[in-house]
């Protein structure tokens, strides 16, 4: 900005130990715990419990947003070496952490062991052997008992898998570079807003937890952060009468909470910028509304947001972001990593200068540090000279994953529920990961009744349900988690959870011991309205969960006592799923199965066993559920050899389904994509999981219009989006079989985010007024008229062309042309490893098939190569390998499918991000919805799609079909039928190549760019094309694709819908492949009716799985068949209705009545004739 920079740290006192500390939270950060609506009123002080220490008389630690904070952390809760991190006197320093042995102390030398006839440890009471004194190899088995202490016997660390897993040396250079006060890598993972309170004034911070290179946890404190608005100066104002009337809005106005503006503390600042929608050769002037805090902040928003609402003259609000979630907005403007390696500088580390609030009882290491010494590491190769590689690339998150397993009294055919006190939790199992290794680096079993102790993970028995509960967080607190997993945890673990320890009293118990925030003690009250996301079902504590609170009501008494709302989850443009969670600071909550349902949204089954037989990985256990409440009844009756041996089955079962939780993570990649997905955009990781594109497109296009001087507003245009402007243009289908000519789809490369390059599409680039159009072409510049139909009338528009000068490209324009040059480098590098995957699979395959060493494997395959140059190729990447073991060889090989999958998923992260940016344009409720530019985007699109037929037909081609950004087209007259198909797929894959060659030739002339491309993906032939964007064929890319390796390119055929059954599927497939036979001379009418008949008269081949479909019942949609089947059941079976929005089994019966009970014969629907699959069974 002109008259400051952009990035002007505001005039912030130095931190003294005399200051005031204070913190805060904001309401909406996923990472606190916090009230919004409370915010200012703030009660609770740190009290600490040490009389070694006492904080000066300013110090507090209270929240702004009247945080109910976890408890503080005692020296009675856990013992360690050096000094606790809880306590405010001086945290140990690198020499200090050199030395110390992350290992319980016993209190009593009495305590001695008891040893079990199998030679297993047995440890009983609260004091136990130290974790160092026990073995953990697979020789001896592992028991300890708890009994509530506020610690557990054993000490299952982060810190000691650390010291038991090679760190490469990364542990000592950390220690040596903070002794030298070096720039330190960090990787945030987790986010807290916060108030810093110095002389009474609070400030607003950034607390981010992370790790370092070696895994040890970590928590960076950023302060000297400007906290602000902007307010456009109207044309006909000067500035000093326009600040006036500004002040006097502020001084008189209030909040819908009847708050007012601290003007001791504001201030008011000149800048200038470009707006973001319309044409500006110059600047505009602005005021910038600058707070110390973003509670002062939103007030003073909300003042001027409720003129506006009162106003016909609106005062023009930028950098307006609404929401209490500031932190993205602090991450465009300053460009901060919040999910990628980051650099800390001149920090201040575990000392007494470290204010109390920044530290946590979780984290090893403690840094404070200004905005400006905090910064993004661009390329991660540059840490390689200090740290080892591989743990930059495969960073060290520590992931836990865990899983529950209930009982009721009820009987074995009921499902337990929480909020009966007679059924409970009875097992907790977690398994301890790497980000990146699906192999456990430690397991652990929380069960409360006796079992045979197993070598492969610890055992702790607790006796009843809460002692398991508290043994669950003080396991937390030991591994200090980055990311926690569960499958389906929302609708199940994490509910049952919350609502038992609510019961028992000890949630706000357990959460002082899972948060790695030390702040002020929370209440359970305040833990279930602000951390616990989502409440859902009957309410249990207080009334607390009443269904009426989840809909939202005006009165404010009403507001203060609702819950924190679940986050829809978009797994599609119509699925939403809604996450319930418990927010522990520090950690990333993920619920795997919303993971699973985004890689398949047509996916008609959603169990865990499901998505592992997809993925190709070991399934579950084969244990039904009644069978293992069945053991733990008669475990609760009798202790026996017996009943101790089928608990251990139990605890396999659900050790197994908790690792497959990572297990599934690490196979898709799912973590990394998250960050490759958040790193773009300067968002969390958290919010990668949680929310849609949409915000993250919004957030990227702020971050380069910071860079240009834009100033942008972040407020919806409230737009319905009922009024549709045209779209895309269809070209019929040529309906029927094609077994004579193939059939190539020629494709536009992205087309819309070509067509915003194409042609300068971006709001600040773009005019509505026809005089300023004409303006602007007298003085030179060339224009793209934008003309299409509108509710009846016709809209118009012109873009400013930028003639491929970057100094004229538009914001839309440059950041799709830096994603795209981003994409097409890491696309080049994806071919060069995937020749390499390639190769060495060949390699691998011989190995297996033949038994070969690696010399002779790799001699065989470039002895056989098809070509003299695939043979160099292979020469070049197989050579140097060439002298490797077995072993090496598959480790070479793991890591390069790591490197390829990692990239894949880099530029499909980008490729999202590109395809996304129309979408906004034309959504209401974006701040970015641009009626003219969404429609001006669609218009050009028909404009070229019908400029290529026109080109292709005058060159002799036929269209078969065309749709939006694809023509299929024959060479007709160009290509005989020859003896074999073959040789006309290889005839037409050339043709079609300079066809292309020849069409992107006139793109370019008639574009004056070469943004607008097109490319041929496949051929096909043969092909039927049935009706618009339903079609089938046989694919062919490379080469020819006739042989046993064939395969059906589908698009928009019913039998690859979600929900169809395995018959309509059945019979489908064998149609369209008796359509693609080479020898097939029957009509497709023919082929369909001879294919049913055959279904009809040998039923035998038909069993009942085969006849089972899925639907969804969603009571908002219309889909009149599914509610009154619902509806139906609702009467008969209550308790097996589906959720809203989930999807369910059931089967179309025939029915055995005919006729009413007067004779009149009856109409039945096909509503009428469905059945849930076990109703239909029995």
């Amino acid at each position: 900005m002109s008259t400051q920079s952009e990035h002007d740290t505001p005039t912030v006192p130095a931190y003294t130990e005399e200051s005031e500390i204070q913190c805060s939270v904001s309401p909406d950060t996923p990472t606190e715990i916090s009230t919004p609506e409370n915010l200012e009123q703030c009660e609770d002080t740190y009290v600490p419990e040490s009389s070694e220490f006492e904080p000066e008389k300013n110090m507090s630690t209270q929240s702004e947003h009247d945080t109910p904070t976890v408890p503080a952390y005692t020296e009675e809760s856990e013992i360690q070496c050096s000094v606790s991190p809880d306590t405010p006197t001086e945290i140990s320093t690198p020499e200090n952490l050199e030395q110390c042995e992350d290992t319980y102390v016993p209190e009593s030398s009495e305590f001695e062991p008891e040893y079990a006839n199998n030679g297993t440890f047995y440890h009983r009471g609260a004091n136990a052997f130290s974790q160092s004194k026990i073995s953990e190899s697979k020789e001896e088995s592992q028991v300890f008992y708890y009994n509530s202490e506020d610690y557990l016997p054993t000490r299952p660390s982060c810190n000691m898998m650390i010291a038991k897993n090679n760190d490469y040396g990364s542990t000592a250079t950390i220690n040596r570079d903070l002794i030298t006060r070096k720039d330190i890598p960090f990787m945030p993972c987790d986010i807290e807003e916060y108030n810093e309170y110095i002389n009474n004034t609070p400030y607003y911070i950034l607390r981010l937890y992370g790790y370092l290179v070696n895994g040890q946890k970590a928590v960076v404190t950023v302060s000297g952060i400007k906290v602000f608005f902007d307010i456009r100066i109207p044309d006909n104002k000067s500035i000093g009468i326009f600040e006036t009337e500004i002040k006097n809005i502020l001084v008189n106005g209030k909040n819908d909470e009847e708050e007012t503006v601290d003007m001791v503390e504001l201030q008011i600042e000149h800048i200038k910028a470009f707006p973001i929608r319309g044409y500006y050769v110059e600047k505009k002037p602005y005021l910038r509304i600058v707070t110390t805090n973003i509670k002062q902040r939103k007030i003073a928003l909300n003042i001027i947001l409720e003129y506006n609402s009162k106003n016909e003259k609106k005062l023009e609000t930028t950098s307006d972001d609404t929401t209490s979630i500031y932190y993205r907005k602090v991450a465009r403007e300053y460009r901060i990593p919040l999910s990628r390696w980051a650099l800390i500088t001149n920090y201040e580390y575990n000392s007494h200068r470290v204010p109390y609030s920044a530290r946590s009882p979780l984290c090893e290491h403690v840094f404070y540090v200004s905005i400006n010494n905090y910064r993004s590491v661009k390329d991660p190769s540059i840490l390689y000279n200090s740290y080892p590689s591989q743990l930059i690339t495969h960073d060290r998150a520590l992931v836990i994953a865990w899983d529950i397993e209930t009982h009721t009294t009820c009987g074995l055919e009921y499902v337990p529920v929480a909020r009966y006190k007679e059924d409970n939790i009875f097992m907790i199992c977690i398994t301890v990961h790497w980000k990146d290794d699906p192999k456990p680096l430690k397991q652990i079993c929380l069960v409360d009744v006796e079992t045979v102790p197993d070598p492969n993970w610890i055992t702790i028995i607790c006796g009843n349900e809460k002692n398991l509960l508290k043994a669950f967080a003080l396991c937390w607190r030991a591994l200090a988690p980055d990311i926690e997993l569960t499958f389906n945890g929302s609708k199940y673990d994490w509910p049952f959870v919350v609502e038992r320890a609510t019961q028992h009293k000890i949630l706000d118990w357990m959460v002082a011991k899972m948060s790695a925030n030390p702040r002020k003690k929370a209440t359970i009250d305040s833990i279930l309205r602000w951390n616990y996301y989502g409440g859902v079902g009957e309410p249990f504590y207080k009334d607390f969960f009443h269904k009426e609170h989840i809909h939202i009501k005006e009165d404010k008494e009403c507001k203060k006592i609702k819950n924190r709302k679940g986050i829809e989850i978009k797994i599609d443009s119509d699925k939403d799923f809604k996450s319930t969670f418990l927010k522990i600071p520090g950690c990333v909550p993920i619920d795997v199965i919303v993971c699973c349902k985004k890689l398949y949204p047509k996916s008609g089954k959603k169990s865990l066993n499901h998505f592992l037989k997809i993925n190709g990985l070991d399934s579950k256990i084969d244990l039904p559920i009644k069978t293992m409440r069945k053991y733990y009844t008669q475990s609760n009756e009798t202790t026996t050899p017996e009943t101790t041996e089928n608990i251990h089955k139990v605890a396999e079962y659900c050790i197994v389904d908790s690792r497959s939780c990572q297990s599934l993570m690490v196979k898709n990649n799912i973590i990394n994509d998250y960050r490759d997905v958040a790193s773009i955009a300067y968002v969390s990781l958290f919010d990668s999981h949680y929310y849609a594109v949409g915000m993250k497109v919004r957030n990227l296009l702020g971050v380069e219009a910071w860079k240009r001087d834009i100033l942008i507003t972040m407020i919806s245009s409230g737009k319905t989006g009922e009024d549709k402007f045209p779209g895309a243009y269809i070209f019929p289908p040529d309906k029927g079989l094609e077994d004579k000519y193939p059939v190539t789809g020629l494709d536009f490369t992205s087309l819309y985010p070509s067509i915003i390059m194409n042609y300068n599409l971006s709001p600040e680039k773009m005019t509505l007024l026809t005089k300023e159009a004409g303006a602007l072409e007298k003085a030179g510049e060339i224009l793209h008229k934008i003309e299409f139909p509108f509710n009846g009338k016709t809209l118009y528009a012109w873009s400013i062309r930028h003639g491929n000068k970057d100094n004229k490209k538009g914001l839309y324009p440059s950041v799709l042309e830096e994603l795209l040059n981003k994409r097409n480098k890491m696309k080049s590098q994806l071919g060069i490893l995937g020749k390499i995957k390639e190769y060495m699979e060949l390699v691998i395959g011989k190995i297996e098939e033949e038994n070969l060493s690696v010399v002779d494997a790799i001699d065989y395959i470039l002895k056989n190569a098809e070509d003299k140059e695939k043979r160099v190729s292979m020469n070049g990447i197989l050579i140097p390998l060439i002298n490797e073991t077995y072993e090496k060889f598959i480790v070479e090989y793991n890591s390069i499918c790591f490197d390829y999958t990692y990239l894949d998923l880099k530029q499909k992260a980008v490729k999202l991000y590109m395809n996304s940016f129309y979408g906004e344009t034309g959504n209401g409720l974006s701040p970015f919805f641009f009626l003219h530019l969404a429609g001006g985007v669609t218009s050009a699109g028909k404009h070229n799609i019908k400029l290529v037929a026109e080109y292709v037909i005058k060159k002799g081609f036929g269209i078969k079909y065309g749709d939006t950004d694809s023509l299929y087209l024959t060479c007709l007259g160009t290509i005989t039928k020859l003896e074999y198909w073959t040789e006309m797929v290889k005839i037409t894959m050339g043709v079609m190549e300079k066809l292309r060659d020849n069409v992107n030739s006139y793109l370019r002339l008639k574009n004056k760019s070469t943004y607008l491309k097109m490319a041929y993906e496949e051929v096909l032939f043969p092909v039927c094309f049935t009706g618009k964007k339903k079609y089938f064929g046989i694919e062919h890319k490379d080469k020819s694709n006739f042989g046993p390796t064939k395969k059906l390119f589908i698009r928009g055929i019913d039998t690859v819908k979600q929900g169809k059954s395995q018959l309509f599927k059945t019979i489908g497939e064998r149609i369209m492949w008796g359509a693609m036979g080479v020898n097939n001379e029957q009509s497709l009418h023919k082929i369909v009716k001879e294919i049913l008949k055959e279904a009809v008269s040998n039923p035998k081949q038909w069993d009942f799985e085969q006849f089972i479909k899925t639907d969804a019942w969603k009571p908002d949609k219309n889909n009149i068949r599914v509610q009154n089947f619902i509806k139906r059941m609702r009467k008969k079976y209550e308790n097996k209705i589906p959720d809203p929005g989930e999807r369910f089994s059931c089967m179309v019966v025939q029915s055995d009545r005919f006729f009413d009970l007067k004779g009149n014969k009856l109409k039945l629907r096909k509503s009428d004739q469905m059945e849930f699959v076990d109703v239909a069974k029995e």
